[in-house]
């Protein structure tokens, strides 16, 4: 069965980004992924709302709002950006190390354009050096 709230809550979401409102239809979005955590938008509505909210600095909302839009949007022309921007939120802004290597190397072998090849390179080999680092010592007592 449907959810008029849910439902509801998707028509005002699309009306709202339709009219450039995105601060409301970001609060919007979020008030729709309570109610339904498993719920996408549209490709283009689901990126809009995803770069609003790392705009935002919303990095948790963020990543998930991206993680979504790499699941239900595999062959969008964007997929490679995305896997971009979620690998620079997972390293620079939570602590997802291991996530953000796993889609920089996706990333990579995906790209064609060379300067999105090289960040994603630099982003890769410093996480790497980072994991490969050995542990700082103890305090001296």
């Amino acid at each position: 069965p449907v959810n008029p709230r849910i439902e509801g809550l998707r028509m005002e979401i699309g009306e709202l980004i339709h009219r450039h409102d995105l601060a409301t239809a970001t609060t919007k979005y979020l008030d729709l992924r309570q109610l339904d955590p498993q719920a996408i938008l549209g490709m283009d509505d689901q990126l809009d709302l995803s770069n609003q909210l790392m705009a935002d600095k919303r990095y948790t909302e963020a990543a998930a709002a991206y993680e979504d839009f790499l699941r239900a949007y595999p062959t969008s022309s964007q997929f490679e950006q995305v896997m971009l921007v979620l690998g620079l939120i997972y390293s620079q802004y939570l602590p997802r190390r291991e996530r953000a290597i796993e889609l920089f190397r996706s990333a990579m072998a995906r790209l064609h354009d060379q300067k999105q090849r090289a960040f994603a390179e630099a982003e890769l080999a410093r996480l790497e050096a980072i994991a490969s680092a050995p542990p700082p010592p103890p305090p001296a007592v």
